[in-house]
């Protein structure tokens, strides 16, 4: 990736191993699957870290309940341009694929099916901190809610923001996108949640929020 002034560097990846160490770094890292690669446990992106993976038109293999990615607090990760998906014989599927606390996270042109819960949001444990979340040019389908997003209340004095666009996200057994606004659960509540151009469907609503 190249601009007038500035050089982006990416890094190939082919395994979970090369995968967590690139993750691991402090700083901004910019890593490319080089094909289809399977992981087995959950990728830590610390405070300290700003990660962007490039799925490059490849598969990323969930293959165990402990496969999944978890932001905390001050962390960023970007995933583009693939597939998430599970191996064949997978005996029990991770829970949540990414959890935030008061991260950031951008997903754009990633697609996953057969999830559980594709992203959920806990800031009520982020120190203070709000995440936000963008998800452009997607389809996300899960079993349980697609993404809950819980706030912080009053700890930061601002929302957990979550925009979708130009995407669709799909419960097939319960609602898709379910928030807590400006009240419900204490100590939870504080989000907002925009939808652009997008379909949002569930078994029994949309969006409760």
């Amino acid at each position: 990736v190249s601009g007038e002034n500035y050089v982006i560097e990416s890094t190939s990846v082919g395994s979970e191993a090369e995968i967590q160490n690139s993750i691991q770094t402090e700083g901004s890292s910019f890593i490319k699957l080089s094909g289809d690669t399977t992981i087995q446990e959950s990728l830590h992106v610390s405070g300290k870290s700003d990660v962007t993976l490039d799925l490059n038109a490849s598969t990323l293999y969930l293959a165990s309940e402990n496969a999944n990615f978890e932001i905390v607090p001050g962390g960023s990760l970007t995933i583009l341009n693939g597939e998430i998906a599970f191996v064949d014989e997978i005996s029990a599927k991770p829970e949540n694929l990414i959890v935030s606390s008061g991260g950031e996270l951008t997903l754009n042109n990633v697609t996953a099916s057969g999830l559980v819960c594709a992203v959920r949001i806990e800031d009520e444990n982020a120190e203070g901190l709000d995440s936000r979340v963008r998800i452009s040019n997607c389809a996300l389908e899960t079993s349980d809610v697609s993404m809950m997003v819980r706030g912080n209340a009053t700890a930061s004095g601002r929302k957990s923001e979550v925009v979708i666009e130009n995407s669709s996200i799909q419960s097939t057994d319960y609602v898709a996108i379910m928030g807590n606004g400006n009240s419900g659960i204490e100590g939870c509540w504080g989000t907002s949640i925009s939808i652009i151009g997008s379909t949002v469907t569930g078994k029994w609503g949309g969006v409760y929020h």
